[in-house]
């Protein structure tokens, strides 16, 4: 049976993120283990870290790109984005993220791989659910902008989640890897990926309100620097010092 598409309501949360030497991985997971359990999801899974695969679009003047790098206060991205590795059943979350300042706003739509096929190739498909409002702003934004795939984005992630709290999370991302040839049947493509930043991972903080207080601590035992990071503007420039990069200005 196919999964019928489903929206997550926006919800405004504060994001931050830093470069970590993988070196002090292990010993951040040893810091913050009186603070944090495993992500549920994780739990049914053959190990606690898992995959994420991101598709990036933009419009043909990467205006999504530039208002990062311009640091406009108010400005988004839109996704598709998909875990671990390939499988029938696995789901599909196209996505709106919205920041207003440090504030952030996402919207996610889940999708099966049907749907999702639908979706790509521009099909009024049967299995293809349209009066969900996320879709309709997405699809809103692909013609006012003329979206298409910039960027595929890759990396493993360990995730943690607050013992008392469930909205605080606290994320370890390496591998960081892209590729510039970002086409639905190469979403789960491990070869032929670009890594960025050997040595280093991304530590995140997200959380509702104030930083919890383990967070604060956290940044001041690692000397810890808030740094100003897009996954997706590292793929672009990373894709435009490559002489095969399909990303035109």
């Amino acid at each position: 049976m196919i999964e019928k598409a489903i929206d997550t309501p926006g919800k405004m949360r504060s994001e931050l993120k830093f470069w970590v030497p993988l070196v002090q991985m292990q010993q951040i997971k040893q810091t913050i283990a009186p603070y944090v359990r495993r992500d549920p999801y994780t739990f049914s899974l053959r190990y606690p870290r898992y995959s994420v695969h991101t598709i990036y679009f933009d419009s043909p003047q990467l205006d999504f790109y530039y208002e990062k790098m311009d640091g406009l206060k108010v400005r988004k991205k839109v996704r598709l984005r998909t875990y671990n590795r390939a499988q029938d059943h696995a789901p599909f979350f196209l996505e709106i993220k919205r920041r207003h300042d440090r504030a952030i706003i996402k919207e996610r739509c889940m999708m099966s791989h049907e749907e999702i096929q639908d979706w790509w190739q521009k099909k009024d498909g049967k299995n293809l659910n349209k009066k969900h409002i996320t879709l309709e702003r997405i699809d809103y934004l692909m013609n006012a902008y003329r979206l298409r795939p910039q960027i595929l984005v890759t990396y493993d992630r360990d995730a943690f989640i607050d013992r008392d709290f469930s909205t605080v999370r606290l994320t370890l991302d390496t591998n960081l890897a892209f590729t510039s040839d970002p086409e639905l049947k190469n979403i789960y493509r491990d070869g032929e990926l670009s890594y960025s930043k050997e040595g280093e991972g991304i530590l995140e903080f997200k959380f509702n309100g104030l930083m919890p207080r383990w967070m604060r601590q956290l940044t001041t035992r690692f000397s810890l620097r808030f740094l100003s990071i897009s996954k997706y503007c590292i793929g672009v420039e990373h894709a435009l010092r490559s002489s095969h990069a399909h990303i035109a200005l």
